[in-house]
């Protein structure tokens, strides 16, 4: 297998699409004397462009190419208010802004939001019958009580995208966005937007100075998010939520953060539907490919391989989920898979808007490549979940009819082995490396 193509990429300036989201908002004041200044949309403004399907992805299939969905956000917003203003931004930025507002946060208040535990937001969100009403009582207390969070969500798996939690977060973050990076109507330039990334890395490469968090939580390494125990309660035993930092402490890990920015911003990234991120090696993952090779050995371990969505898609509640937690590991290479727009029969695509990808945890949020059926072996022999050949993993037994259902969209019924094997292949073969030096050239738009 080739350990993916010569990195070169090309980068039409200013970057009017790519691999990301858009910022939404009106310009004010006077356009003749250029003196007009970005002011976020209301709530109820940005609630029509979720009405609309202009978000979270647009009203094209998400198989669609960046450049498509593009073309037509324009004219969509064109029909639904002229005077609203779209702004692409990669979501590598959007990504580390997000984790630096959860951080900023929690600095503030001098501790860890209480959020960060996935069962205080099933306490917030659960029936009545099914919870300890005191302790509901008083987690629900202190929140009322409590500030503007930026934790308010937490899926398990897929989320829900057109809920009104994210609707209110995204609007949120959109208005943060729009006042801290200032668009003016017109799309960034590369420049501009290597800046506003270059910023976001230095806060994280910092954060082991700050002293709180240097005592409390780093374990003497910075990064842009935590890694939470497994077990949360071990964690509270010690006086704290168990976590370490994702880090960026080298080089190399600023390097690699670039390099995704160049790949958003690149023209492949506008022709593509997805841009799918992975830490491991590009040779041994082939033995993911090699179905057969499993059987009569004692392991059963997953044959679908899993990637993210961005390089800290599940960052806040599921670190070692994230491509940036393996990227940094040694024996790991770095790469990244765009897939063409159209069908990607090779891979299974979960929707993947950021904000519920960031804020997700599981095995079904992630991009995963497809198995045939002749891997598969419908027995299991563990007392959790699993399908040998497939994917292993642990859910209680009312969840294994939505398990069943979600494990069957990994499973290619109709193409052989081979057919699915050689689109594996091809699309490892056009890996993108980010651990290795990534040739791009700028072409200006005029």
């Amino acid at each position: 297998m080739a350990s993916g193509v010569e990195n070169k990429l090309t980068i039409q300036n200013p970057v009017t699409h790519g691999y990301g989201d858009y910022l939404f908002y009106r310009l004010d004041g006077d356009r003749i004397y250029g003196d007009q200044k970005p002011s976020p949309l209301s709530l109820p403004e940005f609630q029509r462009l979720f009405d609309s399907k202009i978000l979270p992805h647009g009203t094209l299939p998400s198989s669609s190419s960046a450049l498509e969905k593009n073309d037509a956000l324009k004219r969509d917003l064109q029909m639904i208010d002229p005077s609203i203003h779209a702004t692409f931004i990669p979501r590598i930025l959007l990504e580390l802004t997000f984790l630096h507002r959860c951080i900023a946060e929690d600095e503030s208040s001098r501790s860890i939001c209480p959020r960060v535990d996935p069962e205080v937001h099933r306490i917030l969100t659960a029936p009545e019958r099914e919870l300890d009403k005191e302790r509901a009582d008083q987690i629900r207390e202190s929140f009322l009580k409590g500030k503007e969070c930026w934790h308010t969500l937490c899926f398990k798996d897929e989320g829900d995208e057109s809920s009104q939690e994210v609707i209110e977060l995204a609007h949120r973050f959109n208005a943060f966005l729009v006042g801290s990076l200032q668009p003016d109507g017109k799309a960034f330039s590369f420049d501009k937007l290597r800046k506003f990334v270059r910023k976001e890395c230095d806060f994280y490469a910092t954060l082991n100075r700050r002293e709180y968090f240097y005592y409390r939580y780093c374990h003497w390494q910075p990064g842009p998010s935590w890694n939470f125990a497994q077990d949360i309660e071990a964690g509270k035993s010690y006086g704290r939520i168990n976590v370490t930092s994702l880090g960026i402490y080298s080089i190399g890990h600023r390097e690699m953060i670039e390099r995704s920015l160049v790949l958003e911003c690149s023209t492949l990234a506008q022709v593509s539907s997805h841009i799918l991120y992975r830490g491991a090696s590009l040779e041994r993952d082939k033995v993911g490919f090699e179905f057969r090779s499993g059987e009569g050995k004692k392991s059963i371990g997953s044959r679908s391989l899993s990637f993210g969505s961005g390089l800290f898609a599940g960052g806040i509640y599921d670190g070692t989920a994230a491509p940036f937690h393996y990227m940094r590991q040694p024996k790991n290479g770095a790469f990244a898979i765009a897939l063409p727009s159209g069908s990607s029969e090779a891979f299974h695509v979960p929707s993947s808007y950021f904000l519920t990808q960031i804020s997700n945890r599981g095995e079904f949020f992630h991009p995963r490549t497809r198995v045939p059926t002749s891997a598969v072996r419908e027995e299991s022999t563990l007392p959790s979940y699993c399908v040998p050949g497939v994917i292993l993993c642990s859910y209680n037994s009312p969840e294994y009819p939505v398990v069943a259902e979600r494990i069957e969209k990994l499973i290619d019924r109709e193409r052989s082995e081979e057919a699915l094997v050689a689109d594996l292949t091809s699309s490892y073969d056009s890996a993108i490396r980010l651990d290795s030096p990534l040739k791009f050239q700028i072409e200006e738009i005029i």
